[in-house]
């Protein structure tokens, strides 16, 4: 629950970063929730 929390919040933070760093940080993103998913 903790990591959905982090996540929704992670979101909500997307939206005052730069576009370039959005892209970026949502590629990470996406690593670390496919790493949940297989943890």
């Amino acid at each position: 629950m903790n990591q959905i929390f982090s996540y929704l919040n992670f979101l909500h933070c997307q939206k005052i970063i730069a576009t370039p760093q959005k892209y970026l940080v949502k590629k990470i993103l996406m690593k670390l929730l496919s790493f949940w998913e297989t943890s």
